[in-house]
Formats: C-alpha cells, structure tokens, sequence
C-alpha cells in the first residue's frame, strides 16, 4: 500500500467539505479536497505527534480493532482517518474559540437543573483549603425543592437585563464543557465517515463477533474514548446516538 493509498478513507472525508476551483479561462468549477487534507498527507508524522497520538496503541485498541475488521475496513486507512478527525476536531475547537468561554448563566443553571430532577440521590462535595466535605442529598422531597428553587432562579436571569453577562461557573473547569462540544463535533464527523465509507447494518453481535458489539454508535464512543475526547467514563453507544440527534446545526465547513 502507497502512503496516497493509506489516506483514501481521509480523501473522502476531507471530500465532504471540498474547494472550489475556478478554471480561468472556461470558468468551470472543480472540487478539490479541504486543505486540511494536503496539510496532514504532507506533514503526518508530525501532525500525528501532535496530535499526542499513536497508531501501535491504536492498532491494540481491543474495543477498535475487531469492530473495523469485522465490517471489512482497511484498519491502516482508518488509523489515518481517526487521527484527521481529531486534527479537524482541534482545528475547529480553536477556530471557534470554544476553549475560553463557558455557556450563558440560563444554560448552565438549566443543565444543572435537568440533571439533579433525574437523580434519586447525588453528592455535594464542599471543598475547603483545610478540609473537605461530601454530603449525600437524597429524597424525592428535596431534590424536587432543588428543582424548584433552580426553576425560581432561572427565571430571575431570563427576567434579568444582564444574564448573558453574568458569569456562573457551575462548572470548575472550562475543559469540561469544551470537551462536551468537541465530542459533539468528532461524533458528527464519525457519522459522515461511516456514511462516505457506506457501513452497512450489522446485527450487534454476530455468531462470528461474540462479545464484539457491532454498534456504529459504539463504535464512535469507543473511538471518542481513545482520542481522549471525553472524560466521561459511562460515555457508549446510547450516549452518541443523543449526541447525533443534537439539534445543534452542524456544519462541516471550517471556519
């Protein structure tokens, strides 16, 4: 296999958001791949170092490797092609600004407040320079006062001419929820792969594949775990597949 041949599977990704170029004298127009394409061909050992990346672990990935060879996938061409999805990830990320800034107040208060109605029982951890402190809140009862004192609040700031301005961090780090953005990105990016690589529908698990799931959308949570994308531990195939239904517009153009 040529080194052009081992990025086929990037080419018809990097297809999927292409060039125009505009013949001078006829004025026809011609698709060519997006320039990330050229970049990683040219510079891969570089980039994929970067990258913080390594295909002898990839290609040990127990969780990866019997899923791609088992839909007949060239597993060196997909090793290309995991690492220009994290490369298109970060270029984005960056490009975007996601990095530095954290969601409006409203929506930080209503993520919050969506997940303690889901919970029976969730830990308060107060953390102190001295000492710390973790105390279970369980209870129908307070959760749901929880819930309703955050729905007072919420509304407060949609009232408020300054809740866009007003920061609360409900989360410590700003990585948490750039990491939730760019998981989001990486998913899509997967699903198009899969689409331009024509995956067919495999039942989960075949005879020949015990204990192997054949989930795409596993597939990609298992992937978004080795690039490192996540710091979710429960993220799988179930997570994804809420991920992909985002309402989010997702566009493939980097801007």
């Amino acid at each position: 296999m040529t080194d052009y041949d081992a990025f086929d599977y990037v080419l018809q990704l990097a297809f999927q958001f292409p060039e125009a170029e505009v013949d001078e004298e006829t004025g026809a127009v011609s698709e060519m791949p997006h320039y990330t394409y050229f970049l990683l061909e040219w510079k891969k050992d570089n980039i994929i170092e970067e990258l913080g990346l390594s295909e002898d672990s990839f290609y040990k990935q127990e969780s990866i490797i019997p899923v791609i060879e088992a839909y007949g996938l060239d597993k060196e061409k997909f090793w290309y092609a995991v690492a220009y999805v994290k490369y298109l990830t970060n270029i984005w990320a960056k490009q975007k600004n996601i990095a530095n800034r954290l969601p409006p107040a409203i929506e930080q208060l209503t993520t919050f407040r969506n997940e303690i109605e889901k919970q029976h029982e969730f830990k308060v951890l107060i953390d102190n320079p001295t000492e710390s402190h973790t105390f279970p809140i369980a209870g129908n009862r307070l959760i749901n006062l929880l819930v309703q004192s955050l729905d007072e609040l919420i509304e407060k700031e949609k009232a408020s001419d300054y809740a866009d301005a007003r920061e609360i961090p409900i989360w410590r780090e700003e990585a948490t929820y750039k990491k939730t953005e760019m998981t989001w990105y990486a998913a899509n990016l997967f699903k198009r792969l899969f689409d331009c690589l024509r995956l067919p529908v495999k039942r989960s698990r075949g005879d020949d594949n015990a204990g192997i799931s054949l989930d795409k959308n596993q597939l990609i949570a298992e992937l978004i775990h080795f690039l490192g994308l996540t710091d979710n531990p429960d993220l799988e195939g179930n997570s994804i597949k809420a991920i992909l239904k985002s309402k989010k517009e997702f566009g493939l153009q980097i801007m």
